[in-house]
């Protein structure tokens, strides 16, 4: 019982965390490119 409950918890997680992950690849270079300019000027 606790087991299952442990690995349904764990599979919520990683489904979770992988989509979150998705959605933070596609986002990253937006939020990262106007930081870089600045960076590579200098």
């Amino acid at each position: 019982m606790i087991l299952g409950l442990a690995t349904a918890t764990a599979t919520a997680i990683i489904l979770a965390f992988t989509v979150d992950w998705n959605q933070l690849k596609t986002h990253i270079p937006q939020i990262f490119k106007p930081i870089e300019l600045p960076i590579k000027l200098e």
